[in-house]
């Protein structure tokens, strides 16, 4: 090149190319990685449905399928099945199934995919025994369902259907999840006559009335996030098996309308409804129930009666309402482990509410209260209890108020001060007392008839029977004898107190039950007799339970039990809950499981290893299921 030359510029022909080739180079590497992701997907799909024909469960989830694939129905279409199989014992190269491997399936998961449809093919499956489909966007169910004579579990929430085809009706569908569709209203010749459904879930829809006819073997009712303004067309004491009742976020108004008991409910949520004034407004009884849950409505009060009629309850919220005081029922609720009436209008605590020592949760936030400290539940328990005006001052001389509850009581003789203990919470504490009798008539002088009598930790040997005349013998319902000397069951108390409901002897010197048909106990409800060396008895026979026609809770922990009489807990029909645990227990027998009514089970600390400790833990139901398989047929 001369010196002063320019270089020659390249022609465009020359560069073109190069331009073109840098612009489309993203693009065309995009859709061969798209296309590689593809194919990835569709290889792991085949996989998968390969896989399922030995294990009878194919799970096609968050797959992003518009449509089923074809292989899913491939092996179970007509001309599949006629072609020749291959007998020879060669393993299968594309690793699914070899042909003595194969199965029926079993379980076919679709959920959270793009589904418009589900193939009418799916009618192939004749032994499917569980179908989810939820989370697609479903409009209609093919009649095809009618087919699967085998389903239990149905799963089509978070879907856009409407109604259920009528064939739905005659499978023996367990458990039936439509939550989060667009249901307004559920056809009683569908739900209604399934026979065998045991849980629904229609929350998250547009119901605003439920078909009167709900199947009797439901366990699990979940009618959250719906528009019911009351549940009048179900009537709930028909339901003896329901266990869960969810009715959360609704705009009920009440929840019965005529005296009503629902015997096996164990739990109840009614939160974020549109219930005022006094809970429930009429009779309903709630025996087993263990969580109440009704906070943000507009409460004022409970109905008399109502908590005394859920001994058992463990949980109860009702916080974010606009209750005034507390229901002195409370007081009763020897079970309580949680409570919260936090923003309410609540201005004092009872202090007997310190008695109830198992309290684990305490919320009281948001209300008027004064005095009373912050900090943990147990310091606010210990605070409560330290201001109780103690109603056992016992004296040989008449006294005035304040020397009587500053005064030394004096064992065994002398008249109850009546204003020592505030009349509406009905109970008298003689606790760590020392006492070794109680006189006649002592209680007489009370401006109130006791409900409650609590004469743990002190010295009787023998029931005090003398102190039970007057009022009293009708009026007491609980009578706590824990920590005493007592070294037999006190059956003279059937004949005394015929209205006592619970009973507790724990920690006494008891070394046997007796047969108490000949002195029942008509009303009892509760028996405590946990950590009693019961040296006498190896077994808690029907004979020990024939008095007591009302029980329904029996809790002997730690009481040296070494076997399980079956048929004796058969023969409690009313027993819902039975605490063995901490015994010497080598065995449990299989007809134990035909205890239907049973709601709690406890049988920790024993020396079985079958069930195993897993099952054991989680629970009554679990327990009570693998038992009743296991029963000889």
């Amino acid at each position: 090149m001369l010196r002063g030359s320019t270089p020659a510029r390249p022609s465009p022909a020359t560069t073109t190319p190069a331009r073109n080739v840098s612009r489309f180079k993203r693009p065309q590497a995009a859709f061969a990685a798209a296309a590689a992701q593809t194919e990835g997907r569709e290889n792991t799909i085949k996989k998968i449905i390969a896989q399922s024909r030995a294990s009878g469960r194919l799970n096609l989830s968050n797959q992003q399928l518009t449509t089923v694939p074809d292989a899913v129905f491939a092996a179970a279409e007509p001309e599949a099945r006629s072609k020749a199989v291959d007998f020879s014992f060669d393993r299968s190269d594309d690793g699914g199934a070899n042909w003595w491997e194969a199965v029926e399936l079993l379980r076919l998961l679709l959920a959270d995919n793009a589904l418009n449809t589900l193939d009418p093919r799916i009618g192939t499956f004749t032994s499917l025994a569980i179908l989810d489909v939820r989370n697609n966007q479903l409009t209609c169910l093919p009649e095809e369902l009618g087919a699967l004579e085998q389903l239990a579990v149905l799963n089509v929430s978070g879907n856009q259907l409407t109604e259920l085809p009528d064939v739905l009706a005659r499978l023996p569908i367990v458990d039936l999840n439509l939550a989060n569709n667009n249901f307004e209203t559920l056809a009683d010749n569908v739900v209604g006559r399934l026979a065998k459904l045991q849980t629904l879930d229609v929350s998250g829809n547009a119901l605003a009335a439920l078909p009167g006819n709900l199947p009797l073997q439901l366990t699990t009712l979940i009618l959250a996030k719906n528009k019911l303004r009351d549940l009048d067309g179900v009537d709930l004491a028909r339901l003896a098996l329901l266990s869960d009742l969810d009715v959360s976020d609704n705009v009920l108004t009440s929840v019965v309308t005529s005296a009503s008991t629902i015997p096996a409910l164990v739990r109840l949520d009614l939160r974020r409804n549109k219930l005022r004034g006094a809970f429930p407004g009429v009779e309903l009884n709630l025996p087993t129930c263990k969580e109440l849950y009704a906070s943000f409505n507009a409460l004022t009060s409970f109905t008399p009666g109502f908590i005394g009629s859920a001994a058992m309850l463990r949980t109860l919220d009702f916080c974010n309402n606009a209750v005034t005081e507390l229901p002195a029922e409370i007081l009763g609720l020897k079970e309580l482990k949680r409570l919260d009436l936090s923003n309410n209008n609540v201005r004092t605590l009872p202090p007997e509410l310190g008695l109830l020592e198992g309290i684990d949760v305490l919320l009281f936030a948001g209300n008027p209260l004064r005095g009373v400290p912050t900090g943990s539940t147990q310091r606010v328990l210990a605070m409560l209890r330290d201001k109780i005006v103690h109603g056992a001052a016992v004296s040989s001389t008449p006294s005035s108020a304040a020397t009587s509850r500053a005064s030394t009581p004096v064992p065994g003789s002398g008249t109850l001060t009546p204003s020592a203990q505030e009349s509406h919470t009905r109970t008298v504490d003689l606790s760590q007392r020392g006492l070794t009798t109680l006189d006649a008539g002592m209680f007489d002088g009370l401006a109130f008839t006791p409900a409650t009598l609590v004469l743990h930790h002190n010295r009787f040997e023998t029931f005090p029977a003398a102190g039970f005349t007057g009022a009293i013998a009708a009026s007491l319902s609980t009578l706590v004898l824990s920590h005493n000397r007592l070294s037999a069951l006190p059956t003279e108390a059937a004949v005394l107190l015929p209205n006592l409901r619970h009973l507790d002897l724990s920690c006494n010197a008891l070394t046997q039950l007796p047969a108490t048909a000949a002195t029942p106990f008509p009303s009892l409800q509760e028996l405590v007799i946990s950590r009693n060396r019961l040296a006498g008895a190896t077994t808690i026979t029907a004979e020990n339970l024939a008095g007591f026609p009302r029980l329904e809770s029996l809790i002997a922990a730690a009481c040296g039990l070494s076997a399980i009489d079956a048929d004796a807990f058969l023969a409690a029909d009313t027993l819902r809950v039975l605490d063995l645990a901490d015994n010497d227990i080598a065995a449990v027998p299989p007809r134990l499981g035909l205890c239907k009514g049973l709601k709690t089970l406890r049988l920790g600390g024993n020396r079985f290893r079958v069930p195993r400790r897993d099952i054991v833990d989680r629970g009554c139901e679990a327990i009570l299921a693998y038992l009743k398989d296991r029963i000889p047929t």
